[in-house]
Parts: structure tokens; sequence; C-alpha cells
């Protein structure tokens, strides 16, 4: 009996970590996009609702809200107090 040579098969342990890992990249890129699409909808309300509570503390429209919004979307994002 000769020996036989032994080839990687289809399927071989080495595919199949490479085909978990494009899996897992494509599941992890479609959870963040499936985020900020929740985000996209979700803030522009939320911040509304906040900008319009920030505007009745100081009695008046506020000439800066770009900056306010700015802050407002890094607190969102990191968990930090929002602007007041």
């Amino acid at each position: 009996m000769g020996v036989t040579p032994h080839l990687p098969q289809a399927g071989s342990a080495s595919e199949q970590a490479d085909s978990v890992d494009v899996e897992d990249d494509t599941r992890a890129e479609d959870d963040h996009r499936n985020r900020l699409q929740q985000l996209r909808f979700a803030l522009p309300d939320a911040a509304a609702a906040a900008h319009c509570e920030h505007e009745k503390r100081i009695g008046e429209a506020d000439p800066n809200w770009p900056d306010w919004y700015a802050e407002y979307m890094v607190s969102e994002q990191t968990g930090a107090e929002p602007p007041k």
C-alpha cells in the first residue's frame, strides 16, 4: 500500500475559517449600517425635542443651534451628558 498525499478538500478547516471571517465581517457591516439608519431617523426627532427644551430654558431662539446640535450628536454617540 502506497502513501496517498493529503490534499486540502473543499470545505477544509482553513477555508471554513475564512468563510466564517467573511460572514462575521458582513454581519458586522450590516449591523453597523442598520444602527446608522436607526440613528438617522431617531436622532432628528430626539434632537428637535431636546433643542426645543433648550430654547425654552434660554428664553429665545438659539442662533448657534448648529453648535448645539453638534454637541448633542457627540453626546448621543459617547453617552456623555447632553448640552444644556
